[in-house]
């Protein structure tokens, strides 16, 4: 934040993703432990009452001993808000982390098209899901360029008001939203998982179709826009 403030904006940039205001690299690089677990149950189709069993009982341990530490140590102080969450806070964290994905994969796999099935398939949850590595390492950046040289300025304190904080938040997901709405346009090149594709591609010498991520966004929805173009123009002749 100093940095930034100071126009070291090179410098800032760097510490911001790693250890920058709003959910740095460090030390949430650890909850991505837990989405890998995730994400091999996913990729196994591990059963999905199993799995409700197991992240209910997991989430469950460590908001027990969070909430035990909550009240031995208590709650940081409201300024602190956008810090790095005390230990306290980062166990009661993980355990509505480990709660919520339990809830996405137990309904995700139900065999009923129920109304949270259709909206965790939707584009606009999938979009942010598929991009998820890129808006980890990048949103600390964005999120404290914004508040430093803007909000902080426009109305110093304004972060120890919970209310203006969740309304900062909602306001960052928008912005994600337009930023992917735009990269979208072109692929998503550039972004972690367009690299990480190469990267697969170059080492492995094999097809990286499911690094195809506006593909697999739309399914077979998607169409290449030189392709359309022709269908059109043979609709036409």
């Amino acid at each position: 934040m100093t940095l930034i403030s100071t126009v070291k904006h090179l410098k800032g940039g760097l510490y911001s993703i790693l250890i920058g205001d709003t959910y740095p690299f460090f030390p949430f690089i650890g909850y991505a432990l837990y989405g890998a677990m995730f994400g091999i149950a996913f990729s196994q189709e591990f059963e999905r009452k199993k799995v409700a069993i197991v992240g209910g009982t997991a989430g469950a341990l460590y908001l027990t001993v969070g909430s035990i530490l909550l009240a031995v140590y208590g709650h940081p102080d409201a300024s602190e808000i956008f810090q790095t969450l005390p230990t306290q806070w980062n166990f009661i964290q993980i355990g509505f982390f480990i709660w919520l994905s339990t809830f996405c994969y137990y309904f995700h796999y139900s065999p009923k098209k129920s109304k949270v099935r259709k909206a965790l398939h939707s584009k606009f949850i999938r979009r942010f899901g598929l991009i998820t590595l890129t808006i980890f390492v990048f949103e600390p950046l964005v999120g404290t360029t914004i508040k430093v040289l803007i909000l902080d300025k426009i109305s110093p304190g304004w972060s120890t008001n919970p209310i203006f904080a969740f309304m900062y938040g909602v306001a960052l997901i928008l912005l994600w939203f337009v930023f992917l709405k735009l990269w979208e346009r072109v692929e998503f090149k550039g972004t972690l998982e367009w690299v990480n594709g190469k990267i697969t591609i170059f080492l492995t010498r094999r097809d990286a179709s499911r690094l195809n991520i506006v593909r697999n966004l739309y399914g077979d929805e998607f169409i290449p826009k030189i392709r359309k173009q022709k269908e059109v123009e043979i609709k036409d002749e």
